[in-house]
C-alpha cells in the first residue's frame, strides 16, 4: 500500500486507537474554539487571544502528532512501547531546534532583504512599492523553497526521534541522503491528500451559504447554527489531516531507516 495509504492500514489494524486519537484530538480543538468565545473573548480580533488560541492549538498539534507516530512506530515494530508524554517532549525538543536553526534564521534574512527592498524603493504610497515588489515576492519565494528544502531534508528527524528516544536533528539530514526526491514526493502527496477534503469541503459550504463572509466577530457569532456547523466541520478537517499525514512520516522511515530491531507485536 506504500506510505500515502499506510494511515488507512494503521486504522483498520487499530481502529480503536485511531479513532479515539481523531476523537480526542477533534474534542480538544472544538473546546478550545469555543472555549474563547464562552469567556466573551475574540481571539481574530485580539492579538493576546489569538497568541495565547495559537499556543494551545499548537500544544494539540504537538501531542496529537507524537501519540499518532508513536502509534505508527510500534505498529511497524520500530519500537516497543507505547506512546506517552515523553514523546511529546522529544518532539518539543525537535521543534524548538528546528525553530531556533530553520526558521529563525530563515525569517532574520527574509526581513532583512525585504527591509533593504523597501528602503531602496522609498515609497511614497504605503504599499507601492514600485519595481522592488517583485524583488520582495521573489525573496519570499525563494526563502520557500529552501524552507522546504530544509524540512524535506530533515522530515525523518521526527520518527527517528521515537525510535531511538533522542531529539537529533541533523541526523535525519544524513539518513536523507540519496532519498531527497522521494521524501519530498511522498510528504507533498501526503499533504495534498491531507487537505484535499478542505477544498472539496469548503466548495460544497461556499455553494450552500455556510462559510461566514466578511468580518466575522466569533464571540457573538460562535454559537450561531451556521458557523457552528462551519466550526465544527473546519476542526474535524484539521483533525483529519493530522491524523492522516503523521503515520506516513513513520511509515517513510521505516523505509529509509536503519534495519529493524526485534520489539513486541503489542502494547
Amino acid at each position: 500500500m506504500g506510505a500515502i495509504g499506510y494511515p488507512f492500514a494503521l486504522l483498520a489494524r487499530r481502529p480503536l486507537a485511531m479513532i479515539g486519537a481523531f476523537v480526542i484530538l477533534f474534542a480538544a480543538f472544538v473546546v478550545t474554539d469555543f472555549g474563547f468565545a464562552a469567556a466573551g473573548v475574540d481571539y481574530q480580533l485580539d492579538r493576546g487571544a489569538s497568541a495565547l488560541n495559537n499556543l494551545i492549538s499548537g500544544v494539540i498539534n504537538l501531542i496529537g502528532s507524537a501519540y499518532v507516530m508513536g502509534l505508527g512506530m510500534v505498529d511497524l515494530k520500530r519500537r516497543d512501547q507505547p506512546p506517552s508524554a515523553a514523546d511529546a517532549a522529544l518532539f518539543f525538543v525537535l521543534n524548538l531546534k528546528f525553530g531556533f536553526m530553520v526558521v529563525l534564521p530563515l525569517g532574520v534574512v527574509t526581513m532583512v532583504l525585504i527591509g533593504v527592498a523597501a528602503f531602496i524603493a522609498r515609497p511614497e504610497t504605503p504599499g507601492d512599492f514600485g519595481p522592488s515588489g517583485p524583488i520582495m515576492l521573489a525573496v519570499l519565494f525563494v526563502t520557500g523553497l529552501v524552507f522546504l528544502f530544509f524540512l524535506f531534508k530533515l522530515y525523518l528527524a521526527w520518527p527517528m526521534a521515537l525510535n531511538d528516544s533522542r531529539p537529533r536533528l541533523w541526523r535525519a539530514w544524513g539518513l536523507s541522503k540519496g532519498k531527497f526526491w522521494l521524501i519530498a514526493g511522498v510528504v507533498t502527496v501526503s499533504y495534498i491528500v491531507g487537505l484535499a477534503p478542505f477544498f472539496i469541503v469548503g466548495i460544497v459550504l461556499h455553494a450552500i451559504g455556510m462559510i461566514p463572509q466578511g468580518p466575522v466577530d466569533s464571540v457573538t457569532a460562535a454559537l450561531r447554527p451556521t458557523a457552528l456547523v462551519y466550526s465544527l466541520v473546519l476542526n474535524a478537517l484539521t483533525t483529519f489531516m493530522l491524523v492522516y499525514t503523521t503515520p506516513v512520516a513513520a511509515h517513510l522511515y521505516d523505509q529509509i531507516g536503519p534495519q529493524k530491531v526485534s520489539v513486541a507485536d503489542e502494547f
